[in-house]
């Protein structure tokens, strides 16, 4: 602990105090990327000509995170290649949370200072999974505004290649790329003119392996829940994200049944997936199609 605070005093300090190559001041520029993300990481965003705005960035600690928001913003933008794929470095994802966190400020009725926001999260203790969460939700947020309909068919995510530490960092990039990528196939399931099974069908195969496998058979949740702000809420990691990666699966095992898979197909899909792991099962809002499945195969 002492040694974290330690980090943290020294990361204020470069950011806060220090100036960076071209004479940059951290807050200000943390503000000016928050207003540059905020105004175009949606459906529109900046052209290729944009590269003027990031320019002062080069050589400083804020370059990674600028081409990040730099190709963020950008049509048909490369955020799924493995350089921004892969973990950024630490000092990359408190400066991204801590732009993020100013985002959001400025969506508020009665928002506060932003300089003072950016303050407030460079010196606070964040954990590197809300982080990663951040980064990697805004990351896949621009996939779905600038890069659809997307085809990762062919593409294996590697997650220690992409340099994730431990099996908490490697849920959390997996659970948030369910949740922003994979509810296309809750959102099919749950149309209000009723299921579109075709949707699903063709959905699930734009999906892309990970690490090597399915991703339905991803199961590496084998740690305590923790607690991390999620929506702006402290709430615990698998509580709210699990449910909706069971929704996911449901949806694709329903699809099999109504588009008549093979009954062998169908039995491997839930036995490689956590829809037959009973560990997991209090995260489970579906257990009425679970339970059919597992009787049946008894």
């Amino acid at each position: 602990m002492k040694n974290m605070k330690q980090l943290l005093t020294l990361l204020l300090i470069s950011f806060s105090t220090l100036t960076f190559g071209q004479s940059l001041n951290a807050i200000t520029e943390i503000v000016n990327l928050a207003k540059i993300y905020r105004g175009n990481h949606g459906i529109s965003g900046l052209d290729d000509k944009s590269n003027s705005i990031f320019a002062k960035f080069n050589g400083t600690e804020f370059e990674t995170v600028a081409k990040f928001i730099e190709e963020s913003t950008k049509e048909k933008n490369r955020v799924i290649e493995t350089e921004f794929l892969s973990r950024p470095d630490s000092a990359t994802l408190k400066i991204f949370h801590t732009i993020i966190m100013v985002n959001y400020n400025m969506y508020e009725s009665n928002p506060d200072d932003n300089e003072k926001v950016a303050e407030k999260f460079l010196k606070k203790n964040i954990t590197v999974y809300e982080q990663i969460q951040q980064y990697y939700g805004s990351l896949f947020i621009s996939v779905i505004n600038k890069n659809r309909p997307f085809d990762y068919s062919n593409q294996n995510w590697d997650l220690d290649s992409l340099g994730f530490q431990d099996d908490k960092e490697k849920a959390v990039f997996f659970l948030v790329f369910m949740d922003k990528l994979g509810s296309q196939i809750s959102s099919f399931h749950g149309a209000m003119r009723g299921p579109n099974w075709d949707g699903i069908e063709k959905y699930v195969k734009l999906l892309p392996k990970i690490n090597n496998k399915n991703y339905y058979e991803f199961d590496a949740f084998y740690f305590k829940d923790f607690e991390m702000m999620i929506y702006k809420k402290e709430r615990k990691f698998k509580e709210y994200y699990l449910p909706k990666f069971y929704d996911i699966l449901v949806g694709h095992i329903l699809m099999m049944e109504q588009k008549k898979f093979e009954r062998q197909e169908i039995t491997k899909f839930l036995l490689t997936s956590i829809l037959s792991q009973k560990q997991y099962y209090d995260y489970c809002n579906k257990m009425d199609v679970i339970n059919s499945y597992m009787t049946e195969k008894k």
